[in-house]
C-alpha cells in the first residue's frame, strides 16, 4: 500500500473520505451491507478473487460516495448541469484524489471476519 502521510492514510482525501463515509449516519453500514452481498454473489459464482473484489469494492464505495455526497437527489446529472468553475473542479480533484481502493481494503480488513463467520 502507499505510503501513508495524512493521518495514516494515503493523502488528505482519502482520510476525509472515510471520515464522510463513518461519521454520517447510514453510510458505512449500507456499504458494508452491500459488498457483504457481493461477496456472497462471488463466492456462489466460484469467480471469488480478492484482488477482484477490491477493485470491485473501490469502484462501488466510489460510486456510492458520489451518489451520497455529491450528487443532488442521486441525479448523477445534477451537478454537473447546476456547478461548473472552480467549485466542480475541485470536487473533480477529490475525487480523483481519493485512493478508493485503500478505502475498500479498509473495509475488507474491518468486516471479512464477519463475513467469514456467517458463511461458516
Amino acid at each position: 500500500m502507499c505510503d501513508k502521510k495524512y493521518n495514516g492514510w494515503t493523502n488528505y482525501e482519502t482520510w476525509s473520505a472515510m471520515l464522510w463515509i463513518n461519521n454520517v449516519d447510514g453510510v458505512y453500514d449500507c456499504i458494508a451491507d452491500s459488498l457483504n452481498k457481493q461477496i456472497e454473489q462471488f463466492v456462489d459464482e466460484g469467480t471469488w478473487d480478492e484482488d477482484g473484489y477490491l477493485q470491485y469494492a473501490g469502484q462501488f464505495i466510489q460510486d456510492h460516495f458520489s451518489d451520497h455526497f455529491i450528487y443532488q437527489g442521486g441525479d448523477p446529472g445534477k451537478w454537473h448541469e447546476d456547478n461548473y468553475g472552480p467549485v466542480s473542479d475541485a470536487v473533480g480533484k477529490y475525487m480523483q484524489e481519493a485512493d478508493w481502493r485503500e478505502i475498500a481494503q479498509t473495509f475488507w480488513d474491518e468486516n471479512k471476519h464477519e463475513w467469514r463467520s456467517e458463511r461458516e
